[in-house]
């Protein structure tokens, strides 16, 4: 996922990060675009399990012993939904960053 500057191109990862500071977020963007994506799967009735798959956090505990899977398939589907979500053409509640 990228944003476009004024020029057309993908804003640089240093330029999100200082609009992220000018702007006053408390917050750094790598963890705001992880938040976005589990709050959507949360919305979108993504299972738990999945969802915290498709964001590479460790089991642990007792159920790590047994929960052998890699859901890549399911991890698969939930990220190409993702990825047309946040491409979408059609997104009227997203404020432009350059005016």
């Amino acid at each position: 996922m990228f944003f476009l500057s004024a020029r057309g191109k993908a804003l640089s990862d240093a330029t999100i990060s200082k609009l992220v500071r000018e702007n006053g977020i408390n917050g750094v963007p790598h963890a705001i675009a992880r938040a976005c994506f589990r709050s959507w799967c949360a919305d979108v009735n993504v299972s738990r399990e999945v969802a915290e798959a498709c964001l590479a956090h460790v089991v642990k505990g007792v159920e790590a012993s047994y929960q052998r899977s890699d859901l890549f398939e399911r991890r698969r589907l939930v990220m190409q939904k993702w990825s047309d979500y946040v491409t979408s053409a059609s997104r009227a509640d997203v404020n432009p960053l350059h005016g």
